[in-house]
């Protein structure tokens, strides 16, 4: 019984993996900033947040697929480098961020190389 339980896991997960990179081929695709435009962008937390203009000046390519984007703010001894994800970007484009996405890949690659340690949740009827 435990065997066929691990082999539903293991088929569930596979399954989701294929969808989720999919979505994050999708994601990378409408992602598309261009360097040396001015972007708005959230930086801070809390009661520090802000908006602010910066001006992309880079991306590289994250281990985990995701794009990673490098934003120029000030100048002189003023200015500031940002490393952000394209979730702190505002646009108008919709869906989850390539490195939310990302992020749930790896979980679930995690998942799948510990699926024979599964144990199902027993609920009470």
């Amino acid at each position: 019984m435990t065997t066929s339980i691990v082999a539903i896991r293991t088929a569930a997960l596979q399954s989701k993996l294929v969808e989720l990179k999919a979505q994050l081929q999708e994601a990378l695709a409408r992602e598309v900033l261009v360097e040396g435009q001015v972007y708005q962008i959230h930086v801070g937390k809390g009661d520090t947040a802000a908006v602010i203009s910066a001006t992309l000046v880079g991306q590289r390519a994250r281990e985990n697929g995701a794009v990673e984007f490098r934003f120029s703010a000030g100048v002189g001894f003023d200015a500031r480098y940002y490393d952000l994800s394209f979730s702190k970007v505002v646009t108008d484009v919709e869906g989850m961020s390539s490195n939310k996405i990302a992020q749930l890949i790896t979980r679930t690659e995690t998942a799948l190389a510990d699926v024979e340690n599964y144990v199902p949740s027993t609920r009470a009827a």
